[in-house]
């Protein structure tokens, strides 16, 4: 069961007075600060005169000032089962989260929130139900917000959907699943429709101006679709139904500014934007600017991240730097100074993070490399449509990386003399020279 709790009118009725006792609380005890903050809050509205609550529409600082207020409710939420301790309890076998969930009056839920948009996710509709009310009672007493109650509501996930940041997500059967049911997302009605309608919106600009600025602009808008809605189990099905309806319009407002020409035909960095395209796939071209196909694109797993990363807390801050305490600090910072001045700031920073991942170990042999001989290899060469990504580059001592690009076979044989490899390593370094254009070595 979905808790869905619409607040009315959140960022117009945020209590000032409330606000600034939030900050104080939450550590904020510079006086100025504060002052130039009611400053701000209290700033005049031209035609309406100095408000006395709400934060400011289009503000640098609404949106902090927001998750401030609701911060309390996030904790407050939390506290009633996730971060839930108990003083004294006897549960013996059993662990405390199943002994709550047997023996005590508590409500199990987990709330996700994202500025003022928030679910609060139950197991039974009676715990749902609750913390329904709970929540109400507590915007209204604690922070001095209503809720719509139009747009409020339980939903079952099993027989109804609940739209959350433009994904639609519903709980469906799957044998496979650990507990029989999992979850399935997809476009929301009103994202379609508004992919719909800005897609079209950009053809009629080419059609008004066929430049290649504006076809670029059409790509842009797709593809910042396409990497938002990624994570919906039906991406693919949703945007074939967008590019149905986008067919007919581009069809009739370009064919006189537009040509066709195969997928394989294009550019490397073009197919790279997309996925799951046939080569035989037509694609429609506007001075000599391809664009995007509508469907170019796979739904990709969502990972969450740790909850603890912060860089506002010491624990959060060591969270964050925890993976850099296999390397020595002086070694990381000699990688760090070694600055390639003729490669890209993408390829220095990405090269880092290389070492780092891989604990100062070469990629071929697993050994640690010295300072001096650290090497990074990008595994498809630059020539050959290759780049300064982090997936393309590995770190290598660099003898192997001269084994890489070596085609004579006299050096070949009097360097693996000199550093025997095992098959393993082997297999990895013809991998790499494969890729780099070169033939595998025979030994």
């Amino acid at each position: 069961y979905c808790v869905d709790i619409d607040i009315k009118g959140f960022f117009d009725n945020v209590c000032h007075k409330k606000l600034l006792r939030q900050m104080w609380t939450l550590g904020i005890k510079d006086k100025s600060l504060l002052c130039v903050i009611s400053k701000i809050l209290k700033s005049e509205i031209e035609g309406e005169g100095i408000p006395n609550k709400g934060t400011p529409q289009g503000g640098i600082i609404s949106p902090l000032l927001s998750n401030i207020v609701l911060n309390e409710l996030d904790w407050w939420i939390s506290s009633q089962w996730e971060t839930y301790k108990p003083h004294r309890i006897s549960t013996r076998h059993l662990g405390f989260r199943q002994y709550a969930r047997k023996y005590t009056n508590l409500k199990c839920g987990y709330v996700v929130r994202y500025a003022d948009d928030f679910k609060i996710m139950c197991r039974t509709y009676d715990e749902a139900q609750r913390f329904y009310h709970a929540t109400v009672d507590f915007l209204k007493s604690r922070l001095g917000l209503e809720i719509n109650p139009k747009k409020s509501k339980v939903v079952n996930l099993k027989k109804n959907s609940s739209v959350f940041l433009g994904f639609k997500i519903k709980v469906v059967k799957q044998g496979k699943a650990k507990f029989g049911y999992i979850a399935k997302t997809s476009m929301s009605d009103k994202a379609i429709t508004k992919a719909k309608r800005q897609l079209k919106e950009r053809i009629k600009g080419i059609q008004k101006e066929p430049t290649s600025e504006k076809v670029t602009q059409f790509n842009s808008t797709l593809l910042g679709i396409q990497n938002y809605f990624k994570y919906a189990v039906t991406i693919y099905m949703d945007l074939t139904e967008v590019n149905y309806s986008l067919r007919r319009v581009i069809r009739t407002r370009l064919r006189n500014n537009m040509k066709h020409m195969k997928f394989c035909e294009t550019s490397v960095n073009f197919k790279r934007k997309t996925k799951g395209i046939q080569p035989n796939t037509k694609i429609y071209v506007v001075q000599n600017t391809p664009l995007l196909p509508v469907t170019g694109i796979h739904h990709k797993n969502p990972w969450n991240f740790s909850q603890v990363i912060c860089n506002y807390t010491e624990t959060g801050r060591n969270k964050v730097h925890s993976n850099l305490k296999a390397i020595p600090k002086d070694v990381l910072n000699q990688v760090m100074r070694t600055y390639s001045k003729n490669k890209s700031i993408e390829y220095n920073d990405n090269r880092i993070s290389k070492y780092v991942a891989q604990y100062g170990k070469c990629y071929v042999t697993g050994e640690e490399i010295g300072i001096e001989r650290v090497h990074c290899h990008h595994i498809v060469p630059i020539k050959q449509g290759g780049d300064d990504k982090y997936n393309n580059l590995v770190i290598v001592d660099w003898f192997i990386h001269k084994l890489i690009h070596m085609t004579n076979l006299n050096k070949i044989t009097h360097y693996l003399r000199s550093f025997k490899l095992n098959k393993k390593q082997m297999d990895k370094l013809n991998v790499l020279r494969t890729k780099a254009g070169n033939e595998p070595i025979v030994t």
